[in-house]
């Protein structure tokens, strides 16, 4: 619900007031748990605020935010990143695209490709996020499930907090865990998680926790 999304909010920026850059990655374990659909959701109640938002597709193998929000998926994140041209260029500016949501702002993921994990480890899209972060005082992040690639995981030095999209009913959190446990310093980066599908007087909400790391 609105209020919900609210509420979320207001906790994400009171977790981020000392950050000068706030960025905030989303993902969950696996497909089909609403990662995309919380973080276009997240991004449409940071912008109702008034705060520069600009929300990333970083699935640049199947990305479906430009559907969210009727917006060219070409030139994308993957344009950008397999580029070199200077990411002052008319080519960021050109990919990055307004939505009718006032401030608010898209980057696609752009054309399909196999090897994104290796662009998101570039020197190139670090310094992307940093002209960003010049120009949005938000940025969203959509990457793709931890248990399909390790995209998400990867880049921990280039975000500040994570954020877990699980499906109630249907995550398996033995094995989320695992997948946290993997990877050292994941854990301090997670913010919360957002809990899809919890079924509460009869109706269907999204709720939010602060992350407990359980081993396991």
């Amino acid at each position: 619900t609105d209020e919900t999304y609210r509420s979320l909010r207001a906790k994400i920026l009171l977790g981020l007031k000392e950050e000068r850059q706030k960025r905030i990655l989303v993902t969950s374990l696996g497909i089909g748990e609403g990662k995309s659909l919380t973080a276009a959701n997240l991004a449409i109640t940071m912008a109702q605020q008034n705060i520069p938002t600009l929300l990333i597709d970083g699935d640049m193998r199947r990305g479906i935010q430009h559907v969210h929000f009727n917006v060219q998926k070409l030139p994308g994140l993957s344009s950008i990143l397999s580029g070199t041209s200077p990411l002052g260029s008319s080519l960021v500016n050109q990919a990055i695209q307004k939505t009718h949501i006032p401030s608010l702002s898209v980057l696609g993921s752009g054309e399909s490709i196999s090897n994104s994990a290796e662009l998101l480890n570039s020197l190139r899209f670090r310094d992307l996020l940093n002209v960003l972060s010049d120009e949005y005082e938000m940025i969203i992040f959509d990457t793709p499930p931890v248990a399909v690639t390790t995209d998400a995981v990867g880049i921990q030095d280039a975000f500040h907090r994570y954020i877990f999209v699980v499906k109630a009913a249907h995550t398996n959190i033995s094995e989320l865990n695992r997948k946290i446990q993997e990877f050292p310093g994941l854990r301090s980066k997670v913010m919360g998680i957002v809990f899809n599908g919890a079924p509460y007087k009869r109706t269907e909400y999204y709720q939010y926790t602060n992350y407990k790391y359980t081993p396991g």
